[in-house]
């Protein structure tokens, strides 16, 4: 695959922001790789449906579209249930495994 065809969806975590460091670094690393035009990186600050529900309007937009997904903490439990859900793949950064029992 590559790395031209890639659109990126990054998902921060829990009481984290777009302005998170690991985002931050994720935004940098994507700069320099020529995958800044092609990285979105959203806030999430509404309850876990509506949150499935905006990304997964995001993918249906990127029709077509060869996209990653990134997921930090609770964003890697929302990557890996929408990865699954799409077909697509998915890095996950020390994900929330079981969140709906806290």
């Amino acid at each position: 695959m590559k790395h031209e065809d890639l659109f990126v969806i990054y998902l921060h975590g829990f009481l984290s922001s777009p302005q998170s460091k690991k985002a931050q670094q994720t935004i940098k690393y994507c700069n320099e790789n020529g995958l800044g035009d092609r990285l979105l990186v959203p806030e999430l600050n509404n309850g876990p449906v509506e949150t499935m529900n905006e990304i997964q309007q995001c993918i249906d937009l990127m029709e077509g579209a060869n996209i990653g997904l990134i997921g930090s903490s609770l964003g890697g439990y929302y990557a890996t249930c929408l990865a699954e859900a799409n077909n697509l793949k998915a890095a996950l950064i020390n994900p929330a495994v079981l969140p709906y029992r806290h």
